[in-house]
């Protein structure tokens, strides 16, 4: 297998997400999510309320897990309606707990998978017309790989602006999750703050001062939490199967000591 260089796809065109999520870990994490939503400013920015989305995500890998060796992600994502193919890259610092990493995502169609398969340095095979009917079956049968989790995501977004000088572009979204996992027929519930630059400068500023605000405010139900969704759940998935998650929730919520462990797991696969 030969990576790809990933480069951005469009000349002019940044494709890198810089992003810096928060865990919430409380005995009732939909209540401080639902205190949150309700704040309008942070600082010297403006909250604009965008709406609720519904997102399900599908990630997939190689048999023998090429892309995650890698730090690659592909993920097929339908928000809305329509179905999104993306790849993002490996952290370009992973000294720092933003998230900046290269990130691609197109309306899903044959192109755009052949597009994804060759930066992910993936063979990407001839599929048959029946094949495209399903985005899943393509993916499996073009590029050999596999589903490895599938979630999905209730999300109410905030546009962020700054105040001063009067209504300006948005620099970041603010974010509000409630994911739910899939793990062999059982759902497990996971809370996060996303805070994701929309423009360089003084987006990256923006989300980086909105999340130390919050933390500030709220230390005792949000916390620092360096790794994605797709490694959350992975580690959700490997302790599960083990046996050893504890303390979930009626509901299948994650707990502190539950996030404890998941803690624990990924940073001895980090080293």
């Amino acid at each position: 297998m030969s990576r790809v260089p990933l480069a951005p796809a469009e000349e002019g065109r940044s494709d890198r997400e810089v992003e810096l999520s928060l865990l919430i870990s409380a005995p009732d994490p939909e209540a401080v999510l639902q205190r949150l939503a309700r704040l309008r400013a942070i600082g010297p920015y403006a909250l604009a309320a965008r709406g609720l989305e519904r997102i399900v995500d599908r990630y997939f890998d190689t048999p023998r897990g090429e892309l995650r060796r890698q730090g690659l992600a592909l993920r097929l994502r339908e928000v809305g309606g329509t179905t999104l193919i993306g790849l993002k890259g490996p952290r370009r610092a992973r000294s720092t707990r933003t998230e900046d990493r290269y990130e691609l995502e197109r309306p899903f169609s044959a192109e755009a998978v052949a597009e994804v398969g060759r930066r992910a340095g993936l063979e990407v095979r001839p599929v048959a017309e029946a094949d495209g009917a399903d985005p899943e079956r393509l993916l499996e049968t073009s590029l050999g790989v596999r589903r490895i989790q599938r979630r999905e995501t209730d999300r109410l977004v905030r546009e962020v602006a700054d105040t001063a000088g009067g209504p300006g572009p948005v620099l970041a979204e603010l974010v509000f999750d409630r994911v739910r996992f899939e793990v062999e027929g059982r759902a497990v519930r996971h809370y996060e703050v996303e805070i994701e630059s929309k423009a360089p400068g003084k987006g990256t500023e923006a989300a980086r001062r909105i999340a130390a605000e919050l933390r500030s405010r709220y230390p005792d139900e949000l916390a620092e939490w360096p790794w994605g969704k797709l490694a959350t759940g992975s580690a959700v998935e490997a302790l599960l199967r083990e046996g050893a998650l504890e303390e979930l929730g009626p509901d299948g919520t994650l707990t502190g000591a539950g996030y404890e462990q998941i803690r624990r797991r990924l940073e001895r696969r980090r080293r």
